[in-house]
C-alpha cells in the first residue's frame, strides 16, 4: 500500500514539473475567454491580442450596453512566447468542444474560449458548470503573468500577493510595559511582485492618512518576526529606514538577512519604511509612522465597561473642562450620574476635580487607568467596593 501511495505522489510531482514544450504550430493572433455568472448574468470578456501585444477586458450586465474593451496590460514578444508555449504544453489548444456535468447546480456559471489563428482558422470550446480543471489550474500563473490578474483560475496566494512579515509594537512607561499593536496601522506602499507592480505611490500622503496614537514621554519599540520566510530562496534582504515628515533625513535602522527576530527602538514623529527585497528584483515596501501630539491625551471620548454596573464615559474638552457621565450609583442602580468640572495634567496623570474631590487617572499609551490609591473621590458610594475600581478607559 505504501509503495502504491508513493507511486501516486511521485506521479503528481512529475506531472506538476512537466517540462515546457515549444509551440511550432500556426501563429495565434487572438484569444478570447468569456465567463457568465448564472446568478445575475454578469459577463466578463478577457482578450489577449497577440498582434498588438495587449490584454483587454470589459464586463457588463444583460440589460446594459456592452462597453468598449479597455487595455488592462501590455506584454512583449518574449512574454508572449512563454505564454503560448505553456498553453501548448498544458493542452489549451486541444480542449474538448464542450464540458458539462450531470450534477444539478442551481447557480454556477458558463465559460467559452475562442482562439483565432493567423491562417483564419478558429478553435472553440465551451463549458457549463464544468471546466478542464487540470489545464486551467496549470495555466493560472501564466495567465496572471501576461494579464496582470487572475483569469482562468486562482493563483496561489503567495504568487499574487507580496509577502509581509509579522510584527508587534511595544511601549515602556518606565513602570510597566504593554503592547500597542491594535493602535498602529502598517500599510503596503510600493511593490513589484510576479509581473505586477505599484511604483511611485506617495508614502508621505499615505502616512498623513494614518492616524496612529503615540504619546510623549514613553519609549516605543518594534519587532519584525522573519522566521517564517527564511525558506524563500528568492529573498535577498530586509531594510528598515526612518525619515522625517517630508521623507527626508534618512536613517538606516536595520539592514540584513533573515533572522528570528529584528528588534529596534522607535523615534517619535518619524515615518518608517521597511523593504523586503528579492533576488529577481521584486520588492515590497511597508510603511507606518510615529506621529504624536504635544498633549498627553487626545481630546475626545474615553469609556470603559464596569462589569455589570454600566458603561462610564469621559469627555475631554479643549477649554480645560471635562464631562464624566453614565456612572451608576451602587445603591440606586437605575440612577445615572454625570459630573462636570476642570482638570489638569500632572506627572503623567490627569486629575478630575469634583466638589473638592479628585479622580486621578494614570496615563498610559491608549488608555487611562483609575488610580484608586491617590483618588479622594468616594467611588464606594457609586460602585461598591473601592478595591474593584481598577479598569481602563480606552480611547
Amino acid at each position: 500500500m505504501k509503495k502504491y501511495i508513493s507511486f501516486i505522489l511521485l506521479l503528481i510531482v512529475l506531472t506538476s514539473c512537466q517540462s515546457m514544450k515549444e509551440y511550432n504550430g500556426v501563429k495565434v493572433d487572438k484569444l478570447i475567454y468569456q465567463t457568465i455568472d448564472y446568478m445575475g448574468g454578469y459577463t466578463d470578456n478577457y482578450v489577449l491580442d497577440f498582434i498588438n501585444n495587449e490584454y483587454l477586458k470589459n464586463g457588463y450586465l444583460p440589460d446594459e450596453e456592452i462597453p468598449e474593451l479597455e487595455v488592462f496590460n501590455k506584454f512583449n514578444d518574449e512574454e508572449e512566447k512563454i505564454f503560448i508555449d505553456a498553453c501548448y504544453t498544458y493542452g489549451l489548444f486541444n480542449l474538448a468542444p464542450k464540458y458539462t456535468t450531470n450534477e444539478v447546480i442551481m447557480d454556477g456559471g458558463a465559460w467559452s474560449l475562442v482562439i483565432y489563428y493567423e491562417d483564419g482558422s478558429i478553435k472553440k470550446s465551451f463549458g457549463s458548470n464544468a471546466w478542464p480543471v487540470r489545464c486551467f489550474t496549470n495555466l493560472a500563473t501564466y495567465f496572471y503573468d501576461i494579464c496582470g490578474e487572475e483569469v482562468v483560475a486562482n493563483v496561489p496566494e503567495f504568487y499574487a500577493t507580496p509577502p509581509n512579515v509579522s510584527y508587534s509594537f511595544k511601549y515602556d512607561t518606565g513602570v510597566g510595559t504593554g503592547s500597542t499593536n491594535n493602535f498602529v496601522k502598517v500599510l503596503k506602499a510600493n511593490y513589484k511582485w510576479n509581473k505586477k507592480e505599484v511604483k511611485d505611490s506617495n508614502i508621505v500622503k499615505i502616512n498623513e492618512e494614518i492616524e496612529n496614537t503615540f504619546i510623549f514621554g514613553f519609549s516605543y519599540g518594534m519587532t519584525l518576526y522573519t522566521s517564517n520566510y527564511h525558506l524563500d530562496k528568492r529573498f535577498n534582504k530586509i531594510k528598515v529606514c526612518s525619515y522625517d515628515e517630508s521623507l527626508n533625513d534618512e536613517v538606516v535602522v536595520y539592514e540584513g538577512g533573515w533572522c528570528k527576530q529584528i528588534k529596534f527602538m522607535l523615534e517619535l514623529n518619524r515615518i518608517y519604511v521597511y523593504t523586503l527585497s528579492y533576488k529577481d528584483k521584486d520588492f515590497v515596501e511597508y510603511t507606518f509612522n510615529t506621529f504624536c501630539k504635544d498633549d498627553k491625551i487626545n481630546y475626545g471620548e474615553y469609556h470603559y465597561n464596569i462589569f455589570n454596573v454600566g458603561n462610564a464615559k469621559l469627555f475631554i474638552n479643549e477649554d480645560n473642562t471635562y464631562v464624566f457621565e453614565s456612572l451608576y450609583y451602587y445603591d440606586l442602580k437605575n440612577e445615572v450620574v454625570s459630573f462636570t468640572g476642570s482638570y489638569e495634567i500632572n506627572n503623567n496623570s490627569i486629575i478630575l476635580y469634583i466638589d473638592n474631590k479628585e479622580i486621578v487617572l494614570d496615563i498610559y499609551p491608549h488608555n487611562l487607568l483609575i488610580n484608586s490609591s491617590l483618588s479622594t473621590f468616594d467611588f464606594k458610594k457609586y460602585l461598591g467596593d473601592e478595591n474593584t475600581i481598577n479598569y481602563s478607559f480606552w480611547s
